[in-house]
């Protein structure tokens, strides 16, 4: 009887396990922070504008109430402390367009002269740039904070 050469199965599986482990540990070096940093702070930004528009909703007095947003800054400025804005100086991210609105108490945005904002289309839409990478974040007319593009 002739003795069959070649692989068992055992061994390719153990290969491909093998391959899969260096092509995910290659690409990682490939995908750096920065690839990430416009999503990462679209996420903490809807975070941090769904707490202030809690906040105006309980009408906490204590409580930052108005939502800025500027391309270097994003969240309370008049109460700032580290769980309530974001600066994008480290971050090589620019946010655009520029907005300064509170929330009423259905949670709805509206401009410092009371009049509702984000009225126009389908709401605010706020992008955030980072090499050539965008997120976008929308805030509707109703107040609800949402990923992705004003639809």
């Amino acid at each position: 009887m002739a003795r069959q050469q070649g692989f068992t199965l055992i061994e390719l599986v153990m290969v491909i396990i093998v391959l899969a482990i260096i092509s995910v540990t290659a690409a990682s070096r490939y995908a750096s922070k920065s690839s990430f940093s416009a999503e990462l702070m679209r996420d903490q930004a809807i975070t941090i504008a769904r707490q202030i528009q809690i906040s105006a909703m309980q009408q906490q007095q204590l409580a930052c109430a108005t939502l800025t947003i500027t391309e270097s800054l994003f969240g309370c400025t008049t109460q700032q402390n580290p769980t309530n804005y974001l600066t994008t100086a480290h971050d090589q991210v620019t946010i655009t367009p520029n907005y300064f609105f509170g929330f009423n108490l259905l949670g709805q945005p509206f401009n410092p002269q009371s009049e509702r904002q984000c009225m126009t289309g389908s709401g605010c839409e706020i992008t955030f740039t980072a090499n050539n990478n965008q997120a976008k974040m929308c805030i509707n007319p109703q107040g609800y904070i949402h990923t992705g593009a004003c639809l």
